[in-house]
């Protein structure tokens, strides 16, 4: 090794705590010596800039943070459930991230599908957390939801005309929204009381084959939405599929 070698070597010990070129490196987590196609297709990278661009200033006063393999996972499970019947649904969008980058690199918009996207787009009702999830959701209200997201939203939305939103609590707004069957769902509320509420409501209406991609289910913080949602699982003979991004997956 010469000693321009050497000194990379500790410049990525310094930076990522380990002497190893990464791959992806972000969100949390990375990985080595893998091929990622999504991060070499030109498609998926022009959507990735579209959506940073309209989140700029939006998440902390900073910009949004690099989660394109989350994206990726739920530009995935979408477009697996294209072919399935049943329609779309988001419950927590806040700007919409995850579903625009679905409605940007799929045929979602143009499969006579509708994509339901719930949230009160005013924050995490308080009154729905947990004594463990009160500080938490304290924090996200004053910090990433203190913006105007409806209106961010439905901008970012705009060119979509499968897109429905449906603005109010949950899952009281369910009942009225029109929701019949659904393939693709996508659950990330960050409370345990809202989450299991909307999955006892919903769960009779995915078709099956349908998937649930759960956004917070792995993180450090949300043990309770984890273990809440194993329990469910288990309940209905499945089970959730842990994965690196902190997201979970759970198939009807």
């Amino acid at each position: 090794m010469n000693p321009y070698q050497k000194l990379l070597r500790g410049l990525r010990q310094v930076v990522s705590g380990a002497p190893y070129r990464f791959t992806y490196a972000a969100d949390g987590f990375g990985v080595r010596k893998k091929f990622v196609p999504f991060l070499e297709d030109s498609e998926f990278d022009r959507a990735w800039q579209r959506t940073l661009q309209a989140n700029e200033g939006l998440w902390g006063g900073g910009s949004l943070s690099d989660i394109r393999w989350r994206c990726h996972t739920c530009t995935w499970a979408a477009n697996n459930c294209l072919r399935l019947d049943g329609d779309f649904a988001e419950f927590g969008v806040n700007t919409g991230v995850m579903s625009s980058m679905i409605l940007q690199t799929t045929k979602a918009n143009t499969s006579g599908k509708k994509f339901y996207l719930f949230d009160t787009f005013a924050g995490i009702p308080e009154d729905t957390a947990t004594s463990s999830d009160k500080a938490h959701v304290e924090k996200m209200n004053r910090t990433l939801y203190s913006h105007d997201s409806l209106e961010v939203a439905q901008r970012v939305f705009s060119p979509f005309d499968s897109v429905e939103f449906v603005v109010g609590r949950l899952p009281e707004t369910i009942a009225n929204s029109g929701v019949d069957r659904l393939s693709y769902v996508s659950i990330d509320l960050n409370s345990v009381n809202a989450e299991m509420a909307v999955a006892e409501e919903i769960w009779d209406k995915i078709v099956p084959g349908g998937i649930i991609v759960l956004d917070d289910y792995g993180f450090g913080g949300h043990e309770e939405q984890c273990q809440a949602w194993d329990a469910f699982a288990s309940d209905h003979g499945r089970m959730v599929m842990a994965l690196p991004t902190g997201q979970g997956m759970l198939m009807r």
